[in-house]
């Protein structure tokens, strides 16, 4: 065989060689992407919980949660979280989620089947739950809708659809009916606004009040 066509021949063959170890490049990029994207998300989800407690000296703050879960829709969430933090006053408070996804930035959640609890000024209670909120660990207030209610171990119960609540400023304010009973009797109202500071409960908008024989409980 003359020269040149050995030439061609050998070109050919380590063109095709070059191609064959291109290939196996690119699969083994594309297995290493299939590992690394999911765990990707999974340390990403992962800073979301560490990021706040190395500031929990500063702000008062922690988030923890049980487990990584995606919804049927496929969206990354975590499992039981729980945001607990002090107040303006330096006063307790814990929200607990049965499903927490983020919304922006490290500073928003979207919740699912909550509970707030918040502490008074003279050490008392006020629990809250809903079946969904959304929580501004920045602002540290919950937006919540849906089925509200809203106990204390003072004797009153609360009913209402929407609300807001300010953790920092230990607020719950409704600007939507409510309704509830207390050791004064049943209530009605067109708005509510609570302080935990000094244990204020403002009704307004159509009060309606039925008072129980003797200030007994409802």
């Amino acid at each position: 065989m003359s020269p040149l066509p050995r030439l061609l021949l050998d070109a050919q063959a380590a063109r095709r060689a070059h191609d064959v170890r291109r290939s196996r490049r690119y699969s083994r990029f594309v297995g290493l992407m299939k590992f690394l994207l999911p765990l990707t998300a999974v340390v990403l989800v992962s800073l979301i919980a560490a990021w706040p407690q190395i500031y929990v000296s500063e702000e008062g703050f922690r988030f923890s949660f049980a487990d990584l879960a995606r919804d049927k829709d496929g969206q990354l969430g975590v499992t039981k979280a729980r945001f607990a933090g002090t107040d303006s006053a330096n006063r307790p408070f814990v929200v607990t989620a049965e499903r927490a996804v983020q919304k922006q930035g490290f500073d928003v959640f979207d919740l699912t089947t909550l509970q707030a609890d918040i502490t008074t000024a003279d050490g008392t209670w006020l629990s809250i739950t809903a079946g969904k909120g959304e929580y501004s660990r920045t602002d540290r207030t919950l937006a919540l809708t849906g089925a509200i209610e809203i106990f204390s171990n003072v004797g009153f119960e609360l009913h209402a659809t929407n609300a807001v609540v300010n953790l920092l400023e230990g607020t719950v304010i409704s600007r939507d009916p409510i309704e509830g009973h207390g050791p004064l009797g049943v209530l009605n109202a067109g708005t509510m606004t609570f302080s935990s500071t000094d244990k204020r409960l403002v009704l307004s908008g159509g009060v309606r009040v039925v008072m129980n024989p003797a200030g007994e409980g409802a």
